[in-house]
């Protein structure tokens, strides 16, 4: 029995629809449109994300239209890009030290509205890192726990 294999070009189109309820009203994103470049060269693999046109916005009446302009901005021009890649690098000692790193081109429209809507949504991001770092921290110490159980039952 043989088995196909697709190959992706360097180059994927996305597209995506994601959205969160938040209170009484849903707020997200319909037809993010994503064109996707897979960057690879002998030191590094990267991926960039360039977002050319703006998405159908979800959010409530008010909020549409007070963010209407600071949205559209990030989407003018060429689009809005992010880059993520690995980075790896010989060192002298012989060993390989990879680095992650990430780019990110946005151009926005700054206004106190904006403003506003950063620092509370900055607030809750923040929140939920605390939790979730914590929750990696515990995955991590047992792991390390029952890695080295492992290798004293041997």
């Amino acid at each position: 029995m043989g088995t196909a294999t697709h190959h992706l070009g360097s180059t994927v189109r996305l597209t995506a629809d994601a959205s969160v309820k938040v209170g009484p009203f849903r707020v997200g994103v319909r037809g993010l449109d994503a064109r996707v470049l897979r960057v690879t060269s002998a030191t590094q693999i990267a991926m960039a994300f360039r977002f050319p046109a703006e998405p159908e916005w979800q959010l409530p009446p008010l909020v549409a239209r007070l963010l209407r302009s600071p949205l559209r901005r990030p989407f003018e021009g060429s689009g809005a890009l992010m880059r993520y890649g690995v980075r790896s690098e010989a060192q002298p000692s012989g060993d390989t030290l990879s680095t992650a790193w990430r780019d990110i081109d946005v151009t926005v429209r700054e206004s106190g509205i904006l403003r506003f809507f950063g620092r509370l949504g900055g607030t809750a991001l923040g929140d939920f890192r605390a939790g979730a770092e914590k929750e990696a921290e515990q995955l991590w110490e047992e792991s390390l726990r029952g890695l080295a159980q492992d290798i004293g039952a041997e």
